[in-house]
């Protein structure tokens, strides 16, 4: 699991931020949630997810799932791919 979490973290920094203005989208500011998420997901490729952080990317996965039709169509991808970074972190953790 650890791998296909190192790979998505990998493809997300390859991929240029999306062309959409700053702020929020659904339930989320489109700078912040992506730069939680993956900073979750490090901690969690490093084995050092604590139970509150783990709480908190949960939820940070949870709000941007629910956000994610509230961004504009070409910048989905970006953010399913965040959202999937946030998947392989819980999973990861999960595993340890």
């Amino acid at each position: 699991m650890t791998t296909d979490l190192l790979a998505a973290m990998a493809a997300h920094m390859k991929e240029p931020f999306p062309s959409i203005e700053k702020g929020g989208y659904g339930e989320v500011d489109c700078v912040l949630i992506d730069a939680d998420i993956y900073g979750y997901g490090l901690m969690a490729s490093e084995g050092d997810l604590t139970g509150i952080h783990r709480a908190r990317l949960q939820k940070a996965r949870d709000k941007l799932d629910r956000s994610i039709n509230a961004f504009p169509a070409e910048a989905r991808p970006y953010y399913l791919l965040v959202l999937r970074i946030a998947d392989l972190a819980l999973d990861a953790d999960h595993a340890l």
